[in-house]
């Protein structure tokens, strides 16, 4: 999860440095596609932590694959009209390409609300420490996921773009919630 937020930083500080329009464009869409590996990586430490549960389940994983897979050819074959005026403008991949992004929304918060499903059922069937690890993890996740998603890309979807500079502090939040289950959970084990 910690690699998908390191490309996730170094997608968005490129965009903030700014360049060649075709770099930022390609930035921009790898910042979305790095949102996607956060999801996966999210959805993986829900299955493990803070107990391994059963497998996933193998339908919704090939849906979830199958999505992220059109949302990656989408990002690569794009054959938008407005890719041909890059070279005079800076066209974010959501202004020109809003099927691509429409398939990373749906993705992104599918994978989330299916990896929050498997923190509720574990929150159901656990008791103490263990409880109230989990109890943790949904609260501390989900604020800044949902603020994430709607600042990076519901705002982004709908034109409001003045406020997609603050979607890195959400993701701080959400790296230091992550990093201090680990460490706590690690310490209430031993």
């Amino acid at each position: 999860m910690i690699t998908f937020f390191v490309l996730w930083a170094v997608a968005q500080a490129v965009l903030y440095v700014g360049g060649d329009l075709r770099v930022l464009l390609f930035f921009d869409q790898l910042a979305f596609m790095t949102g996607l590996g956060i999801a996966w990586a999210f959805l993986l430490f829900a299955k493990r932590f803070p107990y391994s549960s059963g497998s996933l389940n193998r339908f919704i994983v090939l849906v979830f694959t199958l999505l992220t897979l059109i949302s990656f050819a989408l990002m690569v074959f794009d054959v938008s009209p407005a890719t041909k005026q890059i070279g005079t403008t800076y066209i974010a991949p959501f202004e020109h390409n809003s099927l691509f992004l429409i398939f990373v929304l749906i993705t992104f918060v599918g994978i989330f609300l299916y990896a929050y499903s498997i923190f509720w059922q574990k929150y159901l069937s656990s008791s103490g420490d263990t409880r109230e690890l989990i109890k943790y993890v949904f609260f501390s996740s989900l604020i800044p996921v949902i603020a994430g998603a709607t600042l990076n890309i519901l705002f982004v979807l709908l034109g409001f773009f003045n406020f997609f500079i603050y979607s890195p502090i959400f993701t701080l939040i959400f790296t230091f919630s992550v990093a201090y289950l680990l460490v706590r959970s690690r310490s209430s084990h031993q």
